[in-house]
C-alpha cells in the first residue's frame, strides 16, 4: 500500500507546479540555506519553519525548484500510510492496518494536498506520529515517554501553528480516563500522568521556544496572534463552516472511482492479512499481546501489538479468524456507504467516539477525543479544505477499527453494529442532501492533473518581455516572483493602487487571481488600461484545492469562472507618466 500511495503522489511529477498563494511563500522560504541571512520572514505569517526547513533540505540536494518543495509533501503524504496502518494496528489489532493503509493510500483528499507545496501532508503525518507518542505516553507514563510525547508534540507544532492539539487531546484523554476507568484513579496513576506529563509539556516548549523567539524579533507574537484571530468565526458562523467542509472533502474524495478503489484496496488487504494469521491457536511470537487485568500494564515485548480495545478476543490475541456471515451484511454495508458516500469517514468518526465511552484502552479514547475535540474546532476557523485532513485520517483509523472489529472472533455488544449501520446511513443522506456529488467531481480537472499552467505561463511572458524594458512590476501569486527568479529586474506590489497611481516605465505582470484579491476583475482590468496597454495574456488555472482555498463554497459548483487566472503582461501606454 506504501509502494501505491508513493507511485499516486508522484505520478506526473515533471508536469506539477506550484499553485496556491501560499505555495508561493513556502518555496521563497524554503531558500534559507541559499541566501545570506537564513530564513526569511516572510513565511512567519502562514506557518512555522518546519516545512520550510525541509524544503531548503531537498533545494540542497536537488537544487532549488517547484518540483523539488513538492516532493516533500510526496514524500511526507506516502508516509503516512505506513504511519496509519501502525497506529490502527495498535490500536485496534490485525486487520485494521491494512484497512487504515489502503484508505490513506487511495484518500483522493489526502493525495491532492500530497502534489502540493503546502504544509497539510507534512502536518498530517507529525500528527499521527504524535498520536501514537501519545498513546504510548498514556500507556506507560514515565520518563521516556513523557520526553517522546514532547518531541511530537514540539515538531508538530513547528510544522503548524494547530500542533499544540496533540498535547492538548492528552490532556483531555487523561481526564477522560480519570473519570471514566475507576482503575485509574489512584493517587500513584495520577502523579504519573500528571507529573510526566509536565515534563513532555516542557520538553514541546523547549522544541517550539526557538521560533518563539524568532517570531518576537520578527512582529511578535502577540500581532502573530492578532493575525489568526482574524481568521475565528463565531457559534453562528459553526455550522454553515462545518457544512462547507464536509461538502469540500466530499468533492476532494476524488469521486466514485477513488472510492471504490479504496475500498477494493481495503479487501485485498483484508483477505491477505487474514491469510496470514495464525487462526489455530498458535502463538504469533513476539507480536503477540495481553492486557491484564486492571488493563493498566501491558505485557508485550512488542508494544507497537495491542489486543482489540473495543472487543476483547475470546481467543489468543492477534489471531485473525473469520466472524463468518455475521460480519458479511455490516461490512458490505460500510463499503457501500464509503464508496456512495465520502461523509462516512467523518460519520464513522461518531461511532469511534461513541465506542471510547466505557470499556476503552487508553489509545482509543485518545483517538476519540481528538476526532471530538479537531471536528468541534476546526469549524470555528475560516472554512479552508485542507484544515479538514487531520479529521480526514482519524476517519481512516474509525474505519479501520470498525473493521477490524467486525472481522474478530468476538461478539461485540449487539448495539454497535445497529449504530455503524446508522451513521453510515447518515452520510449516505447527508451525500444525496448536498446534490449530485460525482457530477460535481466530473466537471472539474481531476486530482492527478497537470498544475504547472503557472510556471509554463510566466515562463512564456518573460520570454516577450523586451529586452530593453527597463524592469518588471509583479501583481501576481507569490509563485510568479518564485518563477521569475532573478530571470528579470522585478518589483512586487503590495497591491494595485500603485500600478494604478504611478504607470512609469517598467512593464507589468498582472495576476488575475490576485485582482480578484482586491475587487471586481473587468472594473479593475479598465482603470488599469487607463495607463496600461494590454500586450499579451496567459492562461493558467487553479486546481481543485486552491479553488476551494480561494472560495469555500465553490464546493457547490461544478467549474467555477474563478478556477482561470490568467497572467496579462502590460507596458505603459506612450504619453502617460
Amino acid at each position: 500500500m506504501t509502494a501505491l500511495g508513493l507511485l499516486i503522489r508522484i505520478w506526473g511529477l515533471g508536469k506539477l507546479g506550484l499553485v496556491h498563494f501560499d505555495e508561493g511563500i513556502y518555496a521563497i522560504a524554503g531558500l534559507w540555506p541559499l541566501r545570506p541571512g537564513g530564513l526569511d520572514p516572510i513565511a512567519v505569517p502562514y506557518a512555522p519553519p518546519g516545512f520550510p526547513f525541509l524544503i531548503g533540505l531537498f533545494y540542497l540536494v536537488f537544487g532549488p525548484s517547484d518540483a523539488a518543495a513538492i516532493l516533500v509533501s510526496i514524500i511526507a503524504g506516502t508516509l503516512a500510510v505506513p504511519v496509519s496502518a501502525w497506529l490502527a494496528r495498535r490500536t485496534f489489532g490485525p486487520g485494521a492496518g491494512a484497512t487504515a493503509s489502503a484508505l490513506a493510500a487511495l484518500s483522493g483528499f489526502h493525495v491532492a494536498f500530497s502534489r502540493m507545496a503546502l504544509t497539510d501532508a507534512t502536518f498530517t503525518l507529525a500528527w499521527l506520529l504524535g498520536l501514537i507518542a501519545a498513546q504510548r505516553f498514556l500507556e506507560k507514563p514515565n520518563p521516556a515517554t513523557a520526553v517522546l510525547l514532547g518531541l511530537a508534540t514540539g515538531l508538530a507544532q513547528l510544522v503548524k501553528y494547530s500542533g499544540w492539539t496533540v498535547g492538548i487531546a492528552v490532556m483531555l484523554t487523561a481526564a477522560a480516563i480519570t473519570i471514566l476507568d475507576p482503575s485509574r484513579r489512584t493517587t500513584a496513576d495520577q502523579r504519573r500522568v500528571w507529573g510526566w506529563g509536565l515534563l513532555a509539556a516542557v520538553v514541546a516548549a523547549i522544541v517550539y521556544a526557538p521560533w518563539y523567539r524568532f517570531v518576537e524579533t520578527h512582529g511578535g507574537y502577540a500581532g502573530l496572534m492578532a493575525h489568526h484571530r482574524g481568521y475565528m468565526g463565531t457559534p453562528a458562523s459553526w455550522l454553515p463552516h462545518w457544512a462547507l467542509q464536509i461538502e469540500q472533502a466530499s468533492v476532494l474524495s476524488g469521486g466514485f472511482s477513488w472510492n471504490l478503489a479504496a475500498v477494493v484496496a481495503a479487501a485485498v488487504g483484508i483477505w491477505i492479512v487474514g491469510a496470514g494469521e495464525p487462526t489455530n491457536g498458535e502463538s504469533e511470537g513476539p507480536r503477540s499481546g495481553r492486557m491484564r487485568g486492571d488493563r493498566r500494564r501491558i505485557e508485550d515485548s512488542a508494544p507497537d501489538a495491542l489486543p482489540n480495545p473495543v472487543a476483547p478476543s475470546s481467543g489468543p490475541s492477534g489471531h485473525l479468524p473469520p466472524r463468518g456471515g455475521k460480519a458479511v451484511i455490516p461490512l458490505l454495508v460500510l463499503g457501500a456507504a464509503t464508496v456512495v458516500a465520502p461523509t462516512t469517514l467523518w460519520w464513522i468518526g461518531l461511532a469511534l467516539a461513541a465506542f471510547a465511552w466505557r470499556d476503552a484502552s487508553p489509545g482509543l479514547r485518545l483517538l476519540a477525543v481528538a476526532w471530538v475535540g479537531l471536528s468541534v474546532l476546526t469549524p470555528f476557523y475560516h472554512p479552508y479544505a485542507r484544515l479538514w485532513l487531520p479529521i480526514q485520517a482519524l476517519g481512516w483509523i474509525a474505519v479501520a477499527g470498525i473493521v477490524g472489529e467486525l472481522i474478530r472472533p468476538a461478539e461485540a455488544p449487539r448495539w454497535r453494529t445497529p449504530f455503524v449501520l446508522a451513521c453510515c446511513v447518515a452520510a449516505v443522506v447527508q451525500t444525496f442532501l448536498m446534490g449530485p456529488l460525482f457530477g460535481k467531481v466530473g466537471d472539474r480537472a481531476g486530482l492527478l492533473a497537470p498544475s504547472d499552467s503557472l510556471r509554463t505561463s510566466t515562463s512564456r511572458a518573460l520570454a516577450d518581455l523586451p529586452e530593453a524594458a527597463p524592469g518588471l512590476r509583479v501583481l501576481a501569486r507569490p509563485p510568479v516572483s518564485f518563477y521569475i527568479g532573478g530571470r528579470a529586474a522585478a518589483r512586487v506590489e503590495p497591491d494595485v493602487e500603485g500600478l494604478l497611481r504611478v504607470p512609469g516605465g517598467a512593464w507589468a505582470l498582472v495576476d488575475a487571481a490576485q485582482l480578484r484579491q482586491s475587487g471586481d476583475v473587468d472594473g479593475l482590468v479598465a482603470r488599469l488600461s487607463q495607463g496600461w496597454e494590454r500586450v499579451g495574456e496567459y492562461p493558467t488555472s487553479l486546481n481543485l484545492p486552491t479553488q476551494l482555498d480561494v472560495d469555500p463554497g465553490a464546493a457547490a459548483r461544478p467549474r467555477p469562472r474563478e478556477a482561470d487566472a490568467p497572467l496579462w503582461l502590460f507596458r505603459p501606454r506612450p504619453g502617460v507618466r
